[in-house]
């Protein structure tokens, strides 16, 4: 026969380290945390896949703060894939950083590519800007196919 003790059972499923949803989050990040060897592992795995996809993301940037605007720009350029392409568009911008921070960001990396409006418009024709901003041929904002 099969003895069972209910206190064991649970120990074993929910440690007393654990006992709290916080304490078992910071478990399981301190266990999953990507750091330098990881990331740098991560990514020449990544190269070594054949045909990678490259992922196309685009943004509408309109007055935003430096320091988000870089935040964004930079956690973009932390990503552990690099086949990537960031293309912002900025919609007519009145702050006078943005147009020079898209500028330095396009040319410390290629893979970053500005557009800039003369006056601002609604969000799907802002989305056909963007996806031209891209090389993207667009007849929806579900629906975006590269040109050859």
């Amino acid at each position: 026969m099969l003895k069972f003790n209910l206190r064991e059972f649970r120990e074993k499923l929910f440690p007393p380290e654990a006992s709290t949803p916080q304490k078992y989050f910071e478990a399981w990040r301190v266990k999953h945390t990507i750091t330098p060897q990881r990331r740098s592992a991560m990514r020449a795995e990544a190269g070594s896949w054949m045909n990678p996809r490259s992922s196309p993301s685009s943004c509408r940037c309109n007055n935003a703060p430096e320091i988000y605007l870089r935040k964004a720009i930079d956690s973009v350029l932390k990503q552990i894939c690099t086949r990537w392409e960031l293309c912002i568009a900025d919609d007519c911008s009145t702050a006078p950083h943005v147009r020079p921070l898209l500028d330095e960001y396009a040319k410390k990396d290629s893979r970053i590519k500005g557009m800039y409006r003369e006056e601002e418009r609604t969000h799907f024709r802002s989305f056909k800007f963007r996806a031209r901003a891209c090389d993207r041929r667009v007849s929806s904002p579900r629906s975006i196919t590269t040109t050859s």
